[in-house]
């Protein structure tokens, strides 16, 4: 197998670990450094090195999964409770299912309607934005009753068949299936350069990714042993619940939109959706890996994906170039450049309400922590991996809801 290790040259008897050796790959976009000895590939990596907490995260990683492939961090990468988001990881040997955290099936959808911008002015956009929040449950808030059409899902007895999902917590999932959860995940209504609708919706799989995490934390699954064979069997099906639940929440705000209009609002095409923490078992170049995404979008040659700004910014449908350096990925947004608390510390109120007057929102300084400014600029962050994916589509958001509440 090859390790793919390099030794970076030290300076004045300073380790060199995280420092980028070199300016540019020829046939890539990246910068390359060295973590314990092992390859990083850095799309969008800024200054002379990697800072010391994503570095300390990295060593983290790269000693729970010996020996490592390279490891690939995409241009929104940023350090993380949980690891690095942005991050990701091939073994031939294992599977760690700490790596991708506590909201396995994490992911964007993404569908194009078949009514243009000037349909929606702002009293439309205003009735569809409150008509949105009383159908779809936000924040920690879940549904009081559970859909007719999504009571006897063949997704539920895939759930009831694990010990590590109670009756208990069975009932809960029900109802919250179709709910945004808090954070930094929403509901947009955007529109893009031909002027045509979008809706995006930015959610994972709520209670159960952190079910998961429990059962499998700190666990390291041999590839290839019956555990981990287990193990992406039970991840199948989180996927499949977080996939579900955003496709409700789509509908739902379908369903909004003609209350508002008075007319059927119809797709163009079938929804774009993607996971961004996952891990999948792929073949590359002629062996089975366990690649691990934590923050970042599986991106084959002429693969469709989602990549979203922060709220108030563009977001971007791409399609992917089928990387091998990057492991066939792309980043899944623009990341963060503050973290929550520095962005209460540090932006101004005066400055939040200014970056999103151009969008239709909550209006709450609660939401400080999600500003433009508390993240990377997106148009930078698609200009760095030009390498991974290519551009189809620019969105300009109309309407952005996050769970504050």
């Amino acid at each position: 197998m090859s390790r793919n290790r390099i030794a970076a040259p030290s300076a004045r008897g300073i380790s060199s670990d995280g420092m980028f050796i070199n300016r540019e790959e020829q046939e890539g976009n990246y910068r390359t450094s060295s973590v314990l000895g092992t390859e990083v590939r850095v799309w969008g990596g800024q200054g002379r090195g990697l800072t010391r907490d994503v570095i300390s995260a990295l060593r983290t990683l790269i000693r729970r999964v010996q020996p490592a492939e390279h490891l690939a961090l995409m241009a929104d990468y940023h350090p993380a409770e949980f690891g690095v988001v942005g991050s990701v990881l091939a073994s031939e040997e294992y599977v760690v299912p700490d790596i991708i955290g506590n909201d396995c099936g994490c992911g964007l959808s993404a569908i194009a309607l078949g009514i243009r911008s000037d349909a929606l002015d702002r009293l439309r956009l205003e009735r569809i934005f409150k008509e949105m929040k009383r159908t779809v449950p936000l924040g920690s808030a879940q549904n009081s009753e559970v859909r007719p059409h999504l009571q006897d899902l063949s997704l539920w007895q895939r759930l009831r068949g694990n010990a590590f999902v109670s009756s208990h917590a069975l009932g809960k999932l029900r109802h919250q299936l179709g709910s945004l959860g808090g954070g930094n995940h929403f509901i947009e209504v955007a529109k893009d350069e031909n002027e045509t609708v979008w809706i995006l919706v930015h959610s994972g799989s709520r209670y159960l990714g952190g079910l998961l995490r429990e059962d499998y934390q700190g666990k390291t699954l041999s590839l290839g042993s019956e555990e981990q064979k287990r193990f992406m069997e039970v991840q199948a099906t989180v996927l499949d619940y977080a996939r579900t639940s955003r496709g409700e929440m789509v509908q739902r705000t379908l369903e909004a939109m003609q209350r508002v209009l008075d007319d059927e609002v119809s797709s163009q095409a079938e929804p774009i959706d993607l996971p961004h923490n996952f891990i999948e078992l792929r073949s590359h170049a002629g062996a089975t890996r366990a690649i691990h995404r934590k923050g970042a979008c599986a991106a084959e040659e002429g693969q469709a994906g989602v990549i979203p700004g922060s709220m108030g910014t563009a977001s971007y449908i791409v399609e992917g170039r089928g990387s091998a350096a990057s492991f066939h990925s792309s980043s899944h947004g623009s990341g963060r450049l503050l973290s929550r608390g520095e962005a209460f510390r540090t932006l101004s109120t005066k400055d939040l309400f200014r970056d999103m007057q151009h969008v239709l929102w909550s209006g709450s300084e609660k939401l400080k922590d999600e500003a433009p400014k508390a993240y990377k600029d997106i148009d930078a962050v698609i200009s760095a991996q030009r390498d991974l994916v290519r551009v189809r589509h620019r969105l300009k958001p109309l309407l952005s809801i996050k769970g504050e509440v």
